[in-house]
């Protein structure tokens, strides 16, 4: 849905109704309300202060070998529908979901922190990958040069579209700090608040989304984005600039499983490791353990029997992590919020850690005009493992179901393999744990049934 928002009017319409606004306001579960430690430090920066913070996340998917697999998440609809694609003629099936690869970029948000309203202009470039979602809209953007053909529902005509030299540009975007929104009242906290509710009005509503809604919930400005000339002008508002793609590339690190059920992690960058955790989560418990960093051309042992602790402990300790990368505190809640349920939620064996900021340079070049004065950037690399005795479930699975298929009797119905639903209960692993188990057996029935089953997980509505 697009918006044209006449924000003086709305901000007298608010301030208007000020005392029943103090009323309804007091009681509203907002979070960020509650310290405005972060908010001051903004609003009493120098009046030219540019301060630009980013996080998000490169997630990959390794056999307990370390061999990086090319894969697809499990996951449909998972943005508003008011997020571009790079191909909205296809309803969203050019989409990140949609095509194979070794790194799946997901979620960066672009946040601006500026005591003044101020026009910017904005550039991402992505040299090893390909830019297949953001928000707002951009005036230009890169595709591939070769042609790119019709996705099919399944996307394997996609498997050779070539995943490099993305690029989106904004152009010029307007910022509008949060204290411009204010109303004109004596109570300064009811002013505050009132802000609060404008911006609320000013953005797209995303409750249905709440991974998305969640990355809001700062003091960055709001961002705006005007198309159109008068009278057709439409304006785009959002609390930050959002991207994602794919990629086929190496990150530095790389964890495999040892015959001892240890676990091998190799850092073959230049670069130090800061704030590793080896997460596992079986039958919905979570464990973990934090090691401090990984040297440079260093190898670890990370033991899975010292593994210990709960989600809360979890969360505290990523939030405290990444605050110390730079973010705000706001910020690093606002990520973990985003990700919750996938990194402490989901199935399986993960390592997550902090991205070196010049690997993030490298991959991600930001353009940002004029230059900031301040720019911090950090990205979650998110490693998925299949230990051996996972893959030797999921061999068991498709062995089952490889068996029961032929004596589907013909004629009597569609067959519906029994081991879906325990492959569905992986979410966004389950494609990628299929394409494991192809590439560890010999049998080609059992490669032809996992095959299949990536084709089932898939249903043609998706």
């Amino acid at each position: 849905m697009r918006r044209v928002l006449c924000l003086t009017a709305v901000i007298l319409f608010l301030a208007s109704l000020g005392a029943a606004i103090n009323v309804g306001l007091s009681t509203a579960a907002s979070p960020d309300l509650d310290s405005q430690a972060e908010e001051t430090l903004v609003e009493s920066a120098d009046s030219d202060d540019l301060i630009v913070h980013e996080w998000g996340t490169f997630t990959s998917f390794s056999g307990s070998d370390g061999v990086k697999l090319e894969f697809r998440p499990l996951v449909d609809n998972d943005l508003p529908a008011f997020v571009n694609t790079i191909r909205p003629t296809f309803d969203r099936m050019l989409s990140k979901r949609s095509i194979r690869a070794i790194q799946r970029m997901e979620t960066p948000v672009t946040y601006f922190y500026t005591p003044v309203e101020r026009d910017i202009a904005a550039k991402v470039e992505f040299p090893q990958g390909l830019l297949t979602e953001y928000y707002p809209p951009v005036r230009d953007i890169r595709l591939p040069q070769e042609s790119v053909p019709d996705p099919t529902p399944y996307g394997d005509s996609l498997a050779n579209i070539p995943l490099k030299d993305g690029m989106l540009d904004w152009g010029q975007i307007h910022l509008i700090p949060p204290k411009s929104l204010r109303a004109p009242v004596e109570d300064k906290e009811l002013s505050r608040r009132i802000g609060r509710q404008v911006e609320q009005v000013m953005v797209e509503p995303a409750r249905r989304f709440p991974h998305y809604f969640a990355a809001r919930n700062t003091d960055a400005a709001i961002v705006q984005m005007r198309t159109g000339t008068a009278p057709n002008v439409v304006d785009y508002f959002e609390k930050f600039l959002f991207y994602r793609g794919v990629g086929n590339f190496e990150l530095p690190l790389t964890l495999s499983e040892a015959e001892d059920d240890t676990f091998q992690l190799i850092n073959a960058g230049d670069d130090e490791i800061r704030s590793v955790f080896l997460v596992a989560v079986e039958n919905k418990q979570l464990r973990f353990h934090r090691y401090d960093a990984s040297a440079p051309h260093s190898t670890m042992t990370l033991n899975p029997e010292s593994l210990s602790g709960e989600i809360e402990s979890l969360s505290e300790a990523m939030t405290a992590a990444l605050v110390d990368e730079g973010l705000y505190e706001k910020e690093a809640r606002a990520m973990i919020a985003c990700w919750r349920s996938s990194w402490f939620g989901e199935e399986g064996t993960r390592l997550l850690y902090m991205v070196p900021t010049s690997i993030t340079e490298d991959l991600l070049p930001l353009q940002i005009s004029p230059k900031p004065d301040e720019v911090v950037r950090v990205l979650v690399g998110r490693m998925e493992i299949m230990p051996k005795s996972e893959e030797q479930r999921i061999l068991g699975l498709v062995r089952a179901s490889a068996a029961m298929r032929p004596e589907n009797p013909t004629g009597k119905g569609e067959f519906r393999s029994p081991s879906l639903k325990e492959l569905l209960a992986m979410g966004r692993l389950a494609e990628p744990a299929l394409v494991r188990v192809q590439n560890v057996t010999d049998n080609q029935q059992i490669r032809e049934e996992a095959k299949r089953l990536i084709v089932e997980l898939r249903p043609p509505s998706n």
